[in-house]
């Protein structure tokens, strides 16, 4: 059995509440549309990768100069498994979620799917303002730019129809947060 404690304290520590909390919407989330599409899953592939999938962007986990995240996260996942005591089998499922956790249609393992829409629809509506603001505090025009691109390259990861279903209204949450944030700084950002 997983120990979610020492999972979300080892989080807690790499990138404070920001990941944690990402971390375990993502998995909510990931639950959800397993439910709504009927989709079987194994628990602790879903939950090691839905909590550690972004791991690399973290010190002491992040490479130097410029990488692919995902790509760097699935390659930590095997000794990071056995240091959680997850059975070697389930290893290879755990990699190929967090490796293909924001490429579409990549991976076939129901795990991968189920990370790469609840990631995505994490990352859309007013949440995604509250992260993309708190990323660049002082730099609101990096900010806004970083809103558009997301949410041009999160909805594009939405696969299952629960997640589209799920993303409508935080996409057009988003829609609306831009155009009325353009509207009120004059066009200045």
């Amino acid at each position: 059995m997983l120990d979610e404690q020492r999972m979300q304290e080892q989080m807690l520590a790499l990138g404070g509440t920001y990941i944690m909390n990402h971390a375990k919407r993502t998995l909510v989330i990931a639950r959800r549309l397993a439910k709504s599409e009927q989709l079987p899953y194994d628990e602790e592939v879903l939950v090691f990768s839905c909590f550690f999938h972004d791991i690399s962007a973290f010190l002491p986990y992040r490479p130097e100069g410029s990488f692919d995240h995902a790509e760097e996260s699935a390659k930590i996942m095997p000794a990071l498994a056995k240091e959680y005591g997850i059975d070697e089998s389930k290893t290879g499922a755990i990699t190929e979620a967090v490796r293909y956790h924001d490429k579409r249609g990549k991976g076939t393992a129901n795990e991968t799917m189920l990370l790469r829409n609840a990631d995505a629809i994490d990352y859309l509506g007013f949440m995604a303002v509250a992260r993309d603001f708190s990323k660049q505090p002082i730099e609101m025009s990096r900010a806004v730019a970083a809103l558009k691109k997301h949410r041009r390259e999160f909805a594009a990861l939405l696969e299952l129809q629960s997640a589209v279903r799920m993303a409508e209204k935080r996409i057009q949450n988003l829609d609306l947060f831009l155009s009325e944030f353009e509207i009120e700084s004059l066009g200045i950002y």
